[in-house]
């Protein structure tokens, strides 16, 4: 959005901060649908201003931290990478992708709680307007919802990689 905006050429070898966060919007309008009703993405889960570091010409996320399982079988979300994402960039092109699981935890219709992984993958492209580099991009989301079901529709969300302030 930017590059049409500023008419900018990607500049080669890119400017890159040391440190940088990723985001990725929740998909607060979207339900996962059961058998036993509707339930909302887990929020703790997604990746949300999760740790990206330089290396070189490199951008590496942190590592990812699987969710616990509690004794009711129950999850918890730790901090940081729960949401396993992964980040792959390139310094020729300033193209960034890679994906990450979204979670939905609710009850079945016998009351026992099932915990759902569904896989979102996402691409965008970074560029240096003023100082580091900085890109935008957008997730992939299967819809589950059974009006469109049969389309296979995959929802598009924001995600962005940003220097560290």
């Amino acid at each position: 959005m930017a590059l049409g905006v500023y008419g900018k050429k990607y500049a080669l070898p890119p400017y890159l901060a040391a440190e940088y966060l990723f985001y990725a919007i929740h998909p607060s309008e979207m339900l996962y649908y059961t058998r036993a009703g509707t339930a909302p993405y887990v929020n703790a889960a997604i990746p949300f201003g999760v740790g990206v570091a330089a290396s070189g010409m490199r951008l590496v996320m942190d590592k990812g931290v699987n969710p616990v399982k509690n004794e009711d079988g129950t999850y918890t979300y730790p901090a940081g990478n729960s949401a396993l994402a992964t980040l792959t960039f390139s310094p020729v092109t300033g193209i960034f992708k890679g994906k990450f699981n979204v979670y939905c935890d609710y009850l079945d219709v016998s009351g026992l709680p099932v915990h759902k992984k569904v896989k979102a993958s996402y691409a965008g492209v970074a560029a240096s307007m003023s100082g580091p580099l900085s890109g935008m991009g957008f997730y992939l989301l299967p819809d589950n919802d059974p009006s469109v079901a049969a389309y296979r529709l995959k929802r598009s969300l924001l995600v962005a990689v940003q220097p560290q302030p």
